[in-house]
């Protein structure tokens, strides 16, 4: 299946999971940019990307890194290299993504003039709240064609290319090359992104349980998602229902694509699956939850089981 913008890029899953679970990850994609097939990456829990790349072009190529081991003594003396693989809007243009189905999403438009906006709100539908800040600055909108920008947010169910239905959670940021909410989710290489972004702040409280998953969700105009060190993603359990989440914006960035926190609640799946426990009480390891339609993609397709 292809990958979907804005939340189901591979690379962008695959380093989010590995960051949110603080696990080395190796993901290998085939790549196909016409029919929407690459994302790989060395993933070191949460340090980041080790190497990843997102391609528009037919290549086929091996990456290696030194992977240090995850709380193991002396890998602090490890030397760790970063070697992002970027390529620039226009040479991604190749690659086919598909849409998310943004019409069932609550969408805002943000605010499209010059100058400096402040703007902060708030979600709630089916027992999921989000609240969000932004700051954000415009400079010579009227000459430069441009994205637009919205807040999004849902928690429904969704179908995965027809295969099966799952339920997903998600609160945003996403752009849109019109005012016309069937384009937000879409590329249009012509436009710029104008915004310059101060402060992003987007937190909520959602259901803690075995059935719900989360994930900080960030995509640049590469494809490829922030690094671990431009954004903070921390999670508090708020008893034994509910889990707080809070992901800020560190520094300024331009050129966002998607920056919020997205997570599938598999009680809205249209099958079940036994649930393996998780000992330790913790959310979101593999472990504890039913890995059945894994939507993460981590491995850059859905896949239907494994283990």
């Amino acid at each position: 299946m292809s990958l979907e913008m804005p939340f189901l890029t591979a690379v962008q899953v695959q380093q989010h999971w590995a960051h949110s679970n603080n696990v080395n990850l190796l993901a290998s994609g085939a790549n196909n940019p016409q029919v929407g097939s690459t994302g790989s990456g060395i993933y070191a829990g949460n340090k980041g990307a080790l190497v990843e790349v997102m391609n528009g072009n037919d290549e086929t190529k091996l990456y290696t890194a030194t992977v240090p081991k995850i709380n193991f003594p002396g890998n602090e003396n490890i030397v760790i290299r970063h070697d992002i693989v970027r390529y620039t809007k226009e040479e991604m243009k190749r690659l086919f993504l598909k849409r998310d189905q943004l019409d069932r999403y609550e969408i805002r438009y943000l605010e499209d003039s010059d100058g400096e906006h402040s703007v902060g709100g708030n979600f709630c539908q089916n027992g999921v709240c989000c609240d969000y800040n932004l700051n954000y600055s415009i400079a010579n909108s009227a000459s430069r064609p441009h994205y637009q920008y919205a807040m999004a947010f849902y928690h429904g169910n969704r179908t995965f290319d027809g295969f099966a239905d799952g339920g997903v959670v998600a609160c945003s940021i996403i752009t849109c090359p019109t005012s016309n909410i069937s384009t937000c989710g879409t590329r249009d290489e012509e436009l710029s992104n104008i915004h310059v972004w101060n402060h992003i702040e987007i937190k909520g409280s959602f259901p803690r349980a075995r059935k719900f998953f989360y994930l900080p969700s960030t995509l640049d105009t590469s494809i490829l998602p922030l690094q671990p060190n431009q954004f903070e993603y921390q999670t508090a359990d708020i008893g034994s229902n509910q889990v707080d989440i809070a992901m800020s914006l560190h520094g300024n960035a331009e050129n966002l694509l998607t920056f919020g926190i997205y997570g599938r609640d598999f009680n809205l799946d249209d099958d079940e699956e036994e649930i393996i426990e998780d000992t330790d009480g913790g959310v979101g390891a593999i472990k504890s939850i039913p890995i059945h339609l894994i939507s993460i993609l981590i491995v850059g397709l859905f896949i239907r089981k494994f283990l």
